[in-house]
């Protein structure tokens, strides 16, 4: 399973305007509604909002379509708990949720009919909204479990935000269905020295810190449990608003950043067909075509920059070696990776990661 996916960024947002086979130094970014979390906590805690002064812009105008860099929301998130001398921030947000604020895809999440349908929207919808966030859902007998992945430069601290993903989901499912989230196991990326006792009374089963993703194991029968929020009206409204705001709404820049982003999400199954592409979209494949078409760029085109523009992220922005980099991008040898990425730096992996640090 892919554990990191290629984002867009602030200097992402252009690349429909520049040549394809520019460099970009991509960083993934998650919706503004993150700001809103915090500025919500903040305003219950009664602590002033000052602290959010760099962003207040946002969220005066707060709009699906605003992303920051996850860098950015994460330093504020750790800003936000410093202040508060709260180490459960992401907690503590997620638990005290207010739904007032969701956005559209919790929106979609809960109009759903039971609770599979619920998560099965927020995988399929949420990458164009946080694409920061890598969500994976798969169902294995008697139990479901549900990743979430942060694409996270090495430089930043996530604690809080993976504490946030875990609790909301738990919080939000057992509001909707009135029954607690049968919980097997539970999994957080981030190491953690704390008291984990606030953490154990919303999951009552084993916890374990410094794992390879964030991840709830849970009785797979639980899917079949009805939403009491359940709107089916809305929730055919809803979907097909998120087709429509995906690709249309959004500029061509973000389309190919969605685009590639999926790309690399399917290259450890091996390159991906633009066909396979545009399901796992949940577009169709004449779609696909014209939107290419319209921005001018070819799927090669779009296929090999994103493989390129992900290996420099890693490459700049994480720890990980460069066989577990070749892993991420599809590539069964390292060998291979490094010609790849030779041909498109004319240096090796290495050189190009000693040179930007």
């Amino acid at each position: 399973m892919a554990t990191h996916n290629s984002p867009p960024s602030t200097e992402g947002q252009r690349i429909a305007a520049n040549d394809a086979a520019d460099s970009l130094d991509i960083e993934p970014t998650l919706s503004s509604h993150f700001i809103v979390y915090l500025r919500d906590y903040l305003l219950d805690k009664k602590l002033p909002l000052a602290v959010l002064d760099d962003v207040a812009h946002i969220i005066e105008d707060i709009d699906d379509s605003s992303q920051l860099p996850l860098s950015q929301i994460g330093e504020l998130f750790n800003r936000v708990a410093d202040l508060a001398g709260d180490e459960y921030l992401g907690l503590e947000i997620g638990k005290r949720y207010h739904f007032e604020s969701a956005g559209m895809i919790i929106l979609l999440m809960l109009s759903a009919p039971s609770v599979e349908q619920g998560i099965l929207a927020l995988e399929r919808y949420d990458k164009h909204f946080d694409s920061a966030i890598n969500i994976d859902f798969k169902i294995s007998g008697d139990h479901a479990v549900f990743s979430v992945n942060l694409l996270n430069p090495k430089h930043v601290k996530t604690d809080h935000i993976n504490e946030y993903l875990l609790v909301f989901l738990v919080q939000a499912l057992s509001k909707a269905t009135r029954k607690p989230m049968p919980c097997k196991e539970v999994w957080f990326e981030h190491a953690s020295d704390k008291d984990l006792a606030p953490l154990q009374e919303i999951f009552p089963c084993p916890i374990k810190m410094a794992q390879s993703c964030n991840r709830i194991v849970f009785d797979a029968g639980y899917l079949k449990e009805k939403f009491y929020t359940s709107n089916s009206g809305l929730f055919e409204i809803m979907g097909q608003m998120m087709k429509a705001y995906s690709f249309s709404h959004n500029g061509g820049a973000n389309f190919l950043e969605i685009l590639s982003r999926e790309i690399v999400r399917l290259s450890n199954e091996g390159p991906p067909s633009l066909d396979e592409v545009a399901t796992a979209l949940n577009i169709s494949s004449r779609t696909l075509r014209r939107r290419l078409a319209e921005q001018g760029y070819s799927f090669a085109e779009v296929k090999k920059q994103a493989r390129e523009n992900q290996a420099r992220f890693y490459l700049n922005h994480t720890n990980l070696t460069l066989s577990e980099i070749a892993f991420e991008l599809g590539y069964s040898e390292l060998s291979a990776f490094s010609r790849a990425f030779r041909s498109w730096t004319g240096v090796s992996p290495q050189s190009f990661r000693d040179d930007e640090n």
